[in-house]
């Protein structure tokens, strides 16, 4: 059924990078002869699953991207949208901007994307009710050159009362809205107070690392970053469909698939690169 849908791959590139440090935005650094956020793009670019992309970048640093674009020779069309002060805010830009019936949301500085990850999220979403009751998003006009999209220029949508009315009639409980690539954790987990005093262990057999990429039903997503929108502490777009009620499915990833962070792991990384 997943197939039918039409999809927005969400790749965001617009974090502060203040951990990695360096004058140049982390997805833009060098790995092995590329932009780091080549690699996720290029993916994106060649899924059969994904029908057009949307690029979150910061203010200013626009023309970065669309040489990336260029030379991957993007055929896929593709939109660059301002990111906000959050990863919150970025993935809530994007969605403002048109999406799919379902979005892909992609780490930038997370380059191990597969085919495969993207399947086995869409997979895991359960759209065989809710489909033909959710109204699909606007669609961005795709005899627009993408190189000439901009965040400026891109359409925004807003959550309509038909919309709400359809996210709400929704049995929340009964389907799943969201799902997340994974791996099952190595090291044992503890969770503590605020002076480090351990309140409780974690069994490791349920406890799992999310990764990316993460897939969501585009209607539910876009209602609970709406009710969510002024809430501190969201560090993934699974923590909104949960704090709303809803369910999300890992499914199983790759250690290899790993975010850079730190310059560290920048060596990591380039350490999984075949020359």
């Amino acid at each position: 059924m997943y197939q039918a849908l039409r999809v927005t791959g969400i790749l965001l590139a617009g974090g502060s990078g203040s951990r990695f440090g360096g004058a140049v935005n982390k997805v833009y650094q060098d790995m092995r002869g590329r932009p780091v956020l080549s690699y996720s793009l290029e993916v994106m670019s060649k899924s059969r699953l994904i029908d057009d992309i949307i690029i979150v970048c910061r203010q200013g640093e626009e023309d970065v991207p669309r040489r990336i674009c260029e030379s991957l020779g993007l055929d896929k069309p593709y939109r660059l949208v301002h990111g906000g002060g959050t990863r919150q805010e970025s993935v809530y830009n994007a969605l403002k901007a048109g999406c799919g019936q379902a979005v892909v949301i992609q780490d930038g500085a997370r380059p191990f994307i597969t085919e495969e990850y993207i399947v086995r999220c869409l997979e895991a979403l359960d759209v065989e009710a809710p489909v033909a009751d959710m109204p699909d998003m606007e669609a961005p006009d795709m005899e627009a050159p993408a190189a000439e999209a901009s965040a400026a220029e891109a359409p925004a949508v807003e959550a309509s009362a038909t919309e709400a009315s359809a996210v709400e009639a929704l049995d929340i409980k009964a389907i799943v809205q969201g799902s997340a690539a994974a791996v099952r954790a190595k090291d044992t987990i503890k969770l503590t107070d605020s002076t480090g005093l351990v309140e409780e262990t974690v069994p490791r057999e349920r406890a799992w690392q999310v990764q990316t990429p993460q897939c969501f039903m585009t209607a539910p997503l876009l209602a609970a970053h709406e009710r969510f929108r002024c809430t501190p502490g969201i560090t993934d777009d699974c923590m909104l469909i949960e704090m709303a009620g809803g369910r999300i499915r890992l499914v199983e990833g790759d250690y290899r698939n790993i975010k850079i962070t730190t310059p560290e792991d920048m060596l990591l990384a380039e350490s999984f690169i075949i020359p």
